[in-house]
């Protein structure tokens, strides 16, 4: 693994944003910005080599462009670019867990919770090993450009299951907390097993003590990140 934010660009507005927040991102940790564009392989065996040259050209422009942007908004922060060709999915994962972060564009959640995200994004979510952090291009706090990162304004929220490790989960959250000089949250969803539904009506109260015990278990969790 490099110490470096690596982003992947498509030429989308999401991408974009994504390669903006991604270079904010650099800059904080004062790490270099590496910009990955992956050329998908074509279903058919073969294309027309006019075709071929006219994509490769459609995908160069952007990502030298946004290079250039970037190095204009961010002086001092270095910036490389790579072209690669095959299935974005896995040559992405793989961009991923050798960075410290990586970053993808996002269109967000639409009808169909957790679709509009995009299937690479989601994918490469899944099989990273690394942090992914994912960017919608509607962001209303992006700084303006060249505007050096200060402190952040709201939360981290981290999911926390009890019933399995959560230490990479959680020392992330609690570092980019604390390097955004803001709060985090740890949430934790439960219910009631079957059998205490029906306990709840001799014993109402029985929610209040199994809740209690959950917040007990989460205040173990955390203690010792808020003693590092």
């Amino acid at each position: 693994m490099t110490v470096q934010v690596t982003v992947g660009l498509d030429g989308s507005s999401e991408s974009v944003a994504a390669a903006a927040w991604a270079a904010r991102e650099a800059v904080r940790r004062e790490a270099p910005l590496r910009m990955v564009h992956v050329e998908e392989l074509p279903v058919a065996p073969a294309i027309l080599y006019p075709i071929a040259a006219y994509d490769a050209e459609r995908s160069t422009g952007p990502l030298r462009d946004t290079a250039e942007q970037l190095s204009k908004d961010h002086p001092g922060l270095e910036v490389t670019t790579e072209e690669v060709r095959g299935r974005a999915r896995s040559l992405l994962s793989a961009a991923a867990d050798e960075s410290d972060l990586m970053v993808l564009g996002s269109r967000g959640l639409g009808g169909l919770v957790g679709f509009q995200a995009g299937s690479v994004s989601l994918a490469v979510v899944r099989r990273s090993h690394r942090p992914v952090v994912l960017v919608r291009a509607d962001r209303a706090d992006a700084p303006a450009a060249g505007e050096v990162p200060g402190p952040a304004v709201g939360e981290i929220v981290a999911g926390a299951d009890l019933r399995h490790s959560n230490t990479p989960v959680l020392a992330f959250a609690f570092l980019e907390a604390a390097r955004r000089g803001v709060r985090v949250r740890v949430v934790h969803g439960w219910t009631l097993p079957g059998p205490s539904v029906y306990a709840m009506v001799a014993d109402p109260g029985i929610g209040e003590t199994v809740g209690g015990h959950v917040a007990s278990a989460l205040a173990e969790l955390v203690r010792p990140l808020r003693r590092s």
